[in-house]
């Protein structure tokens, strides 16, 4: 919201127009304009924030205490914006997550099937690496960037993006450093392998293209019908007849620390990828605290 000499009584009915919670935060025009109380919090120099931070919502009239006009701008944080923001405010793992969250395909639904529903992404990779780049000198720039390494775009499930963190973060963070792959990346089959699947391509959880590994995830949830269980065995055999190598991870592979080494010290090896023993033994206590953070979002 950008301030043009707003009193008690304009803020009011812009809160109340717009049902905004208390401490409204303002933009002001320059330093000596800034104020602070319980129903505003003033940020300076919005000039300083590169194009893209602020999307305009909306322009209504206010008037104040005299009866006189103005004009109020209601303007909303980009995805982008938020990231930066969250990045100065949020632990590492945080805000890994959240960028996640922000270029994910789904959105959190208590009252939809299986707890999500599907949505456009908030923002993507690029536009947040584009974003940070132009942000000089705004706060949690540095974990921005260094968090942004680890995020992927199009996780269609938080299952999804609790695997692809183990998968991705670095073994110093309890991951197991392996990147390189899209996430939920369309495979289009030969003529051989559609008429064996029924369909003409299909998509991967994780997919790492030119050395022909998929993984997926088959959870306690969604794939115990006998339906569900022939569309995976299908989708495995048409990705096998095509020369792919498909590595597949159940709920129970992910229930303990033992076996999480095992299922991702055995995708490193599917992927020609030399393992340390040792590094794995060191990092296992951030392992623990890995899984146990990604146990509690």
């Amino acid at each position: 919201m950008y301030e043009l000499h707003l009193d008690r009584a304009a803020m009011q009915t812009v809160i109340n127009k717009y049902r905004l919670q208390a401490p409204v935060t303002l933009l002001a025009p320059h330093a000596d304009a800034r104020r602070k109380n319980r129903m505003v919090s003033c940020i300076s120099r919005p000039d300083h924030y590169p194009a893209g931070a602020f999307v305009e919502l909306d322009r209504c009239m206010v008037y104040d205490g005299n009866g006189a006009e103005s004009v109020c701008r209601i303007l909303l944080a980009s995805p982008e914006l938020c990231f930066l923001q969250a990045a100065s405010r949020l632990s590492f793992l945080e805000t890994v997550k959240f960028g996640f969250d922000l270029c994910a395909m789904y959105l959190s639904d208590d009252a939809a099937e299986h707890g999500q529903s599907q949505r456009t992404p908030a923002t993507n990779v690029e536009a947040l690496a584009d974003f940070l780049r132009r942000a000089e000198g705004l706060p949690g720039l540095l974990q921005a960037r260094k968090a942004l390494r680890y995020i992927r775009d199009r996780s269609n499930s938080p299952m999804e993006t609790r695997l692809a963190m183990i998968r991705i973060l670095p073994f110093g963070y309890g991951g197991f450093s392996v990147g390189g792959e899209e996430l939920n990346g369309n495979v289009v089959f030969s003529e051989e392998a559609a008429a064996v699947f029924g369909r003409k391509s299909c998509s991967c959880d994780a997919l790492w293209r030119e050395k022909k590994v998929g993984l997926e995830y088959d959870s306690n949830e969604t794939h115990l019908s006998i339906n569900q269980h022939n569309w995976d065995k299908r989708k495995v055999t048409a990705l096998t007849m095509d020369g792919y190598k498909v590595f597949t991870i159940t709920a129970n592979m992910v229930a303990s620390i033992p076996e999480i080494e095992k299922t991702f010290l055995g995708l490193r090896k599917m992927l020609g990828l030399r393992t340390n023993v040792n590094r794995i033994i060191e990092t296992r206590e951030k392992r623990r605290e890995l899984v146990q953070f990604l146990k509690t979002i």
